[in-house]
């Protein structure tokens, strides 16, 4: 087996209240933080005060070999995720041969 070729990359996800679960293909044997500390670069969108939407700071954790809940404190009803969308990002999302994560953003790829 000479493992994956590919780093982590969308694959889909669904939301759930106030829980966006992101999976991944090519998580290899599993999703790791390359660094050991929280998984960075990821952003929620929800409606704001003005029903506009509007992204913020999210949380996310590995909740499985090629899984990851997206939350962000304040924002109940999440549209859209974004991961790693700047040029600058230098995030730590890895799969078990270490290699990066594939920047993605959900608004946009709904089915209609």
């Amino acid at each position: 087996d000479r493992g994956e070729v590919f780093g982590p990359m969308y694959q889909s996800h669904k939301i759930d209240g106030g829980t966006v679960t992101v999976k991944f293909a090519h998580a290899g044997k599993g999703l790791a933080s390359n660094d050991g500390q929280p998984l960075t670069w990821f952003q929620l969108a929800g409606a704001d005060q003005d029903g506009r939407l509007a992204f913020v700071k999210a949380e996310a954790k590995i909740v499985g070999p090629d899984t990851v809940a997206v939350t962000a404190p304040g924002l109940s009803e999440p549209k859209f995720v974004r991961f790693g969308w700047n040029a600058l990002a230098r995030h730590n999302l890895v799969n078990s041969q270490g290699l990066p994560a594939v920047a993605f953003r959900t608004d946009g790829t709904e089915k209609k």
